[in-house]
């Protein structure tokens, strides 16, 4: 039996050449390769057919400071996620998805 993830990802390659796995990729190692303080001011949207990984940030601030840090960026993500690292990065002012609810610990026995 083929697993649901394997089924979607290889439907999103048929379709879109690739760039919606890519882009689940790249926003599955995004919060590992910036930190959790900038995953909570800027989100990958979105690939473009040259490559380009579009972000969306929290305000001009995190996009002027984040444009100048692209170059590390781009090196911990090619590191994280190989051949579907994107080839540059832009990042504009956008809609960011709120942070998850805090992961529960299990109540430790008396």
């Amino acid at each position: 039996m083929e697993r649901i993830g394997d089924t979607v990802g290889k439907e999103l390659r048929r379709r879109d050449g690739g760039a919606g796995a890519a882009l689940s990729e790249v926003t599955a190692a995004w919060p590992e390769a910036v930190g959790e303080a900038v995953s909570r001011q800027a989100w990958p949207l979105r690939i473009g057919r040259d490559g380009t990984l579009h972000v969306a940030t929290s305000s001009s601030t995190w996009a002027f400071e984040l444009d100048r840090l692209s170059p590390e960026i781009k090196e911990r993500l090619a590191a994280l996620v190989g051949p579907s690292a994107p080839a540059k990065l832009s990042f504009r002012t956008g809609p960011i998805p709120e942070p998850g609810a805090p992961a529960e610990r299990p109540s430790e026995a008396a």
